[in-house]
C-alpha cells in the first residue's frame, strides 16, 4: 500500500495540481478531465451535461494530430457514458459544497484505484498467501499512468475485478453486475458483455446453470448501463445519443479521427465502423497510425471516439 501511494496517489495529486495551475492536454487527458469537471458542475446545478457547452474549457487545448493541430473534439459534447459522471457525485458534491478550491475527476479515480488495490491485496493474501495479485493489477504501469493522467479506465477495471472475484465464488449474478458496471462506464466492455451472455446461454444449455440464475446474471449485465443512461435519454434523447453513442460509432456530428484503445478503435480494426466515406477533414498520424496493424485510408483518418494528444500517446475518450 505504501508503494501504491508512492507510485500512484502522490503523482496523481501532483498532476491535479499542475492541471489546475495551468490546464493542458499533458496533465488532463486531452480535455477529458476538464469536461468531466464541468459536467459534474452542470448536473449539480440541474443542467443536462450532454447539452452543456465545453468550448470555454477546452478551446485552448487543440489536439496534435499528424503534423497539424485541430480543434478539440469535445468542445460541444460530453463523450463519457453516464456512470463515469455519476461516480463522481459522491466525491465531488461534498467537496464543492464545502468550498474546496481544487476539485478534480482524478480524486474519484485515485480513490477507486486505492480501494481496488486494498481489495485485491486482501483477496490475494487470503487465497494465495501473498500480495502479487493486487500488485500485478494496481501497479500496472499503463493503468497507473493513465489514471494519473485522468482517464476513466480504473472504473471499468474495478467492475471487471468484481466479476473475477464473483466467478471465483460461483456467484454468477454478482459477476454479471460487475461486468454491467464496467459496461456502464465504458463501451469497450461491450464485447466482453456479449461473450458473457453467450457463456450464460451455453451453461444453461449444458445444464450447468439454472435458468433463473442465468436470467438474473444477464439482467445484471445490461441493467446498469440502461438504468444510468435512462434519465439522460429521457432528458434530451438526441443530445445523449449523439454524444454517448453515435460519436463513438463515427456517425455523430463532426466525426473525428480515431486513436487510442477504446471501442471506436476496435470497431475500426474489425471494419465494423469508420469507413472511407466518413466525413473527415484530417489525415491519420504519419508516425503512428491506429490500429498499428491497419493504416487508415489515405487522406482520411477513421472518425470519432478519441484523440492523439500532444504527448504522442494515442488516447481514448469515452
Amino acid at each position: 500500500m505504501v508503494l501504491l501511494a508512492v507510485l500512484a496517489l502522490l503523482p496523481g495529486l501532483s498532476e491535479v495540481s499542475a492541471f489546475h495551475r495551468q490546464p493542458s492536454l499533458g496533465s488532463g487527458h486531452d480535455g477529458g478531465v476538464a469536461v468531466t469537471d464541468r459536467a459534474v458542475g452542470a448536473l449539480l446545478a440541474g443542467r443536462d451535461p450532454y447539452t452543456e457547452p465545453y468550448a470555454d474549457v477546452v478551446s485552448r487545448m487543440p489536439i496534435a494530430f499528424g503534423d497539424r493541430e485541430i480543434p478539440n473534439p469535445v468542445m460541444d459534447r460530453y463523450p463519457y457514458w453516464p456512470a463515469t459522471l455519476l461516480a463522481q457525485l459522491p466525491v465531488q458534491a461534498p467537496l464543492r459544497w464545502a468550498g474546496v478550491p481544487v476539485v478534480d475527476a482524478r480524486y474519484t479515480y485515485l480513490g477507486v484505484l486505492a480501494a481496488l488495490g486494498a481489495a485485491l491485496a486482501r483477496w490475494s493474501l487470503r487465497a494465495r498467501g501473498d500480495l502479487l495479485l493486487g500488485a500485478a493489477v494496481v501497479l500496472n504501469p499503463i493503468l497507473l499512468a493513465f489514471t494519473r493522467w485522468g482517464t476513466n479506465d480504473v472504473l471499468p477495471m474495478a467492475g471487471l475485478a468484481l466479476r473475477g472475484w464473483a466467478l471465483s465464488r460461483r456467484r454468477t449474478v454478482l459477476a454479471g453486475l460487475g461486468l454491467g458496471l464496467a459496461l456502464a462506464c465504458k463501451l469497450l466492455a461491450a464485447p466482453a458483455a456479449a461473450l458473457f451472455l453467450v457463456w450464460l446461454a451455453r451453461r444453461v444449455a449444458d445444464r450447468e446453470l439454472g435458468r433463473r440464475a442465468a436470467v438474473g446474471a444477464g439482467a445484471a449485465t445490461v441493467l446498469p448501463a440502461l438504468v444510468s443512461a435512462a434519465p439522460f435519454l429521457l432528458w434530451h434523447p438526441a443530445a445523449f445519443l449523439d454524444d454517448a453513442v453515435r460519436y463513438h460509432l463515427g456517425a455523430g456530428r463532426n466525426p473525428f479521427p480515431v486513436a487510442g484503445q477504446g471501442l471506436p478503435a476496435l470497431l475500426y480494426a474489425l471494419r465494423v465502423a469508420h469507413t472511407r466515406s466518413a466525413r473527415c477533414r484530417c489525415g491519420p498520424p504519419r508516425s503512428r497510425p491506429w490500429p498499428p496493424w491497419r493504416s487508415a485510408p489515405a487522406g482520411c483518418g477513421a472518425p470519432a471516439g478519441g484523440t492523439a494528444g500532444r504527448r504522442g500517446v494515442p488516447t481514448p475518450l469515452g
